[in-house]
């Protein structure tokens, strides 16, 4: 035990030695390893930059002990009072197989210490452990299994040498996919597989309902004439969404064209490219002499493609397409059709549609202009249509 008070520097922090005590720096000494807390230097006789008070009244007034310096309070001064030898340094340094002691002067000893390995990282069939000159080491442990992987049909295990490794888990069956008529299995050397399962068969869709068959789906059409998307199409004979309903006796609109009278209440379709799957399809019906309205403009998309306007429409019973543009110069009118104005001012041309066929009209226009379509029941109770066009 000492009474006085230390002017010099403890040449390595307790306060910062989990890094420093752990460090290539410090010298082996045949499992001991002692730090010299006194360098004549600076300040701080802890070596972490700690400087007690210069006056006191209780001991716990001047830092107690400081990694292996200690201090109390003496005649109203903090004065230093290491601990003996062997005290646990405090802060004790996170050094694998190594715990830190005092040598009752001050200094930090590193002791040999099989009881403290370091670390374990889990699931790696390995532990920590300590070699006799307190060298950090890994042993084989068959207790830490490797995190099993669901689903996999493997069994994850360890080898007596610590190899991580696996065996074949029939239980481990990868999660099912439902719908496809299979069923999800492991084979006998632990591989994913898949075997049919006729009682799973896919969820009905909007014109067809399925059933499996070793393995494999089987659609049957369903809800035939019922309209199945928002264009007015029904389910046809062969599950396909893709003819326009039978008109009822209410003249049911079943498309975009259901509230679109006027011109100001037109389905606007924004811009269309030059290739012809930027067009667009519908379904319709019309009481007599009532009129839809559809417009669109030329966006002129698809460098690519041939700018080559068509619109068409197959009607149930006797009816007029009408084509306008927004251009300074209007179109000639094809073969068949006849020149007319829109109520909004706009020339084009109209044609006479007979039923049960697709009656059309081809020309171009001004680029970038805006189109005004038209179709108009003529004498029956109720007209239903399919009208197409593209760019």
């Amino acid at each position: 035990m000492h009474g006085r008070i230390r002017i010099g520097v403890v040449a390595v922090s307790l306060m910062s030695g989990a890094c420093l005590l752990g460090s290539s720096s410090i010298p082996d000494l045949g499992g001991t390893t002692t730090l010299n807390g006194d360098d004549g230097g600076s300040s701080g006789g802890d070596g972490s930059g700690y400087v007690p008070p210069p006056q006191c009244t209780v001991d716990g007034e001047c830092g107690g002990q400081q990694g292996c310096r200690g201090y109390s309070c003496v005649g109203g001064k903090c004065v230093e009072n290491d601990p003996p030898a062997n005290t646990p340094a405090v802060p004790q340094p996170q050094v694998a197989c190594k715990r830190a002691v005092c040598d009752g002067h001050g200094n930090v000893s590193l002791l040999v210490d099989p009881s403290v390995p370091g670390p374990d990282a889990p699931h790696d069939c390995m532990k920590p452990s300590c070699a006799a000159d307190g060298t950090p080491t890994l042993l084989p442990d068959p207790a830490d299994i490797p995190v099993d992987v669901a689903g996999d049909c493997q069994k994850p295990a360890c080898a007596v040498d610590g190899t991580m490794t696996s065996s074949p888990d029939p239980a481990d069956v990868p999660p099912d996919q439902p719908g496809d008529c299979q069923r999800n299995s492991c084979t006998a050397s632990g591989a994913p597989t898949t075997v049919p399962d006729d009682t799973d068969p896919p969820k009905p869709g909007p014109c067809d309902t399925y059933t499996c068959s070793a393995g494999a789906p089987v659609a049957t059409p369903a809800n035939v004439g019922k309209v199945c998307a928002s264009t007015g199409f029904a389910c046809d004979t062969q599950g396909q969404c893709d003819v326009c309903p039978a008109v009822d006796a209410a003249c049911t609109d079943p498309g975009p064209g259901a509230t679109a009278h006027s011109p100001q209440t037109a389905v606007d379709y924004q811009g269309i490219g030059h290739c012809d799957s930027g067009g667009r399809s519908w379904c319709g019906a019309l009481s007599a002499s009532e009129t839809s309205w559809f417009t669109y403009y030329d966006d002129g998309t698809g460098p690519f493609c041939t700018f080559d306007p068509m619109w068409e429409v197959k009607p149930t019973a006797p009816a007029t397409m009408c084509v306008y543009f927004e251009c300074s110069t209007p179109p000639s009118c094809p073969v068949g059709a006849l020149a007319a104005t829109s109520t909004t001012g706009h020339a084009g041309c109209c044609i006479a549609a007979a039923p049960g066929t697709f009656t059309s009209m081809a020309m171009g226009f001004c680029g970038g202009g805006r189109v005004e379509i038209t179709v108009e029941g003529a004498t029956s109770a109720c007209t239903g249509y399919e009208l197409d066009f593209h760019d």
